[in-house]
């Protein structure tokens, strides 16, 4: 049987490649959409840096090199980011990236939460969700400060692995008349979405007074 040829490399340039890609390098993917070329540059140039260069790999993967540290934290500790609905996986670099066999786990998504009773519009009731879901990052308090209360939104990471669950009870306990507040929230169309990767990434949720 023929030995396969191997072959060992060392060149003082590719510790200095290494690092810049260890220091200021970010992987990156949107879920469902692979942008053209020209618009991903300026979606990266508008919303972080224009000092930075991008590598274009397989499977919707891009690799984000960013000159400056300030730009590279903003990038990375400054999300949720998202184009349109759809959100954006992103990890510091590491030498063993294959986009390839690369497997998303976490993701971005925003959820709607259809006809919330207007007294449970309060961050607390919206981290407690979002954090049963998965790991809440934001809520969006635009619509509550124009009053409309026909939905609200959050946006929460969560573990495609593990799915979404099928439904939550939500309990809402004030110290006013000691009345206790149950909702149920039920998931809709969940179960498609996850099948797809979540590919729609605004997941409504309905719910009942129980």
């Amino acid at each position: 049987m023929e030995e396969t040829p191997a072959i060992e490399i060392n060149h003082p340039s590719l510790d200095d490649q290494y690092q810049t890609f260890a220091e200021t390098a970010l992987i990156c993917r949107f879920n469902g959409l692979w942008p053209r070329t020209a618009d991903l540059y300026q979606w990266i140039h508008s919303n972080w840096t224009n000092n930075c260069k991008v590598f274009f790999c397989s499977k919707g993967f891009f690799i984000v090199v960013i000159a400056f540290n300030e730009d590279y934290q903003k990038a990375l500790k400054g999300g949720p980011w998202f184009w349109g609905s759809a959100g954006l996986f992103l990890s510091p670099w590491f030498p063993d990236f294959d986009p390839s066999t690369a497997v998303i786990s976490k993701l971005p998504i925003w959820v709607r939460l259809p006809n919330l009773p207007a007294h449970l519009w309060h961050f607390a009731v919206f981290q407690g969700i979002g954090d049963t879901l998965g790991h809440f990052l934001a809520t969006d308090t635009s619509r509550g400060e124009k009053g409309l209360y026909t939905y609200g939104r959050i946006c929460t990471e969560i573990d495609i692995s593990k799915g979404l669950p099928d439904q939550i009870i939500l309990k809402v306990g004030t110290s006013i008349g000691r009345k206790l507040w149950t909702m149920r929230i039920q998931p809709s169309g969940v179960a498609i979405a996850i099948r797809q990767g979540i590919s729609r990434t605004h997941v409504l949720l309905g719910y009942s007074d129980t």
